[in-house]
């Protein structure tokens, strides 16, 4: 990340991927329709995130609307545990990267920055997930710079010969410097 970024550090909460919530019918009037409840296990983790950030950080200005920005995400994340009905040891589902990573930039919204759609660029890395890891998450934050190599790349398609049907997949044997 290049220029000036925001890095917030915080301990010892437990970083939860983003799940779908609980489909269930509403009704409008006489209507049925169909909805989805968020996740209670979700809304506490985001409400968590909120209010350690604006406690920790009480001076923290969030990133105007308009400027573009670029995420990185560092997790620590321990595996939760349980007794499974059987009377056996469970664990939860590992959770992957890029539902670690949406679910925090929800949470994050209105506080490190005012719209998540601002988020050009995210990134996630799991760095340790186990059941002995002490949880926390590095948020790096900053203005987006765009790559001009990136440009150049993506323009040197628009001019490329296409392949013939059925291709719309085209590829290069440019090497990355």
């Amino acid at each position: 990340m290049k220029g000036v970024y925001k890095v917030l550090y915080i301990m010892d909460i437990n970083p939860e991927p983003w799940t779908p919530g609980s489909p269930s019918i509403g009704f409008k009037g006489k209507q049925r329709y169909p909805k989805i409840a968020k996740d209670q296990r979700l809304i506490d983790y985001q409400e968590g995130i909120k209010t350690s950030v604006q406690q920790a950080y009480p001076d923290l200005l969030p990133f105007p609307e308009g400027i573009d920005l670029h995420l990185v995400f560092k997790f620590w994340r321990m595996e939760d545990e349980y007794t499974a009905a059987s009377g056996r040891t469970a664990h939860r589902n590992v959770a992957d990267a890029t539902n670690l990573t949406k679910a925090l930039e929800d949470a994050l919204q209105g506080v490190l920055y005012k719209n998540d759609r601002q988020v050009k660029h995210s990134e996630g890395e799991i760095v340790m997930e186990g059941k002995d890891i002490h949880p926390r998450i590095l948020i790096m934050c900053a203005e987006r710079v765009r790559d001009p190599y990136w440009q150049e790349l993506a323009n040197s398609y628009e001019v490329a010969q296409r392949p013939m049907p059925p291709g719309n997949v085209y590829h290069t044997n440019r090497l990355f410097s």
